[in-house]
């Protein structure tokens, strides 16, 4: 994990991107007493884009509806064209229509709102952490398999 860190027990950086101030606040209190730090909370795609690139956090908390001309999810396929970052969707709505705009390379997740129970959110980032992570490695060693055929 890019913002692990074994001596402060950091389990990893996240970044928060949330359009309302108060639920966004709720988040990093959550997240900070399950030992992972935020590098940042913005309302916006255009910021989220910005944010995800200066700080390369280990996950993404996007809200599906933000202030601005991006939603989550368009935020969310800009950032992984970029750089592949896990993303933990949350919606009011539940993720049926969701799941068929996102990219299937994307590495996500959807949690429901309200979310009340900080060991809720740390499980799903956790989880999601732990899927990208077997990916990455999956794909490192088809990228290997790749290289010693043309060799």
């Amino acid at each position: 994990m890019r913002g692990h860190n074994k001596k402060s027990g950091n389990k990893g950086n996240i970044l928060i991107v949330e359009d309302d101030f108060v639920t966004a606040f709720e988040f990093k209190l959550m997240l900070e007493s399950e030992k992972y730090s935020v590098c940042s909370i913005v309302s916006t795609g255009e910021k989220a884009i910005m944010e995800s690139l200066k700080h390369i956090p280990d996950a993404i908390i996007m809200d599906i509806s933000l202030a601005g001309n991006l939603d989550g999810v368009e935020t969310a396929l800009k950032i992984n064209r970029l750089k592949p970052i896990p993303i933990l969707f949350l919606t009011g709505y539940g993720n049926s229509n969701l799941s068929a705009r996102i990219n299937e390379k994307c590495c996500f997740s959807f949690l429901t709102k309200p979310i009340i129970d900080s060991v809720e959110i740390s499980n799903a980032i956790g989880k999601l952490l732990l899927v990208n992570s077997e990916k990455m490695e999956l794909l490192s060693t088809n990228l290997n398999i790749s290289r010693s055929r043309i060799i």
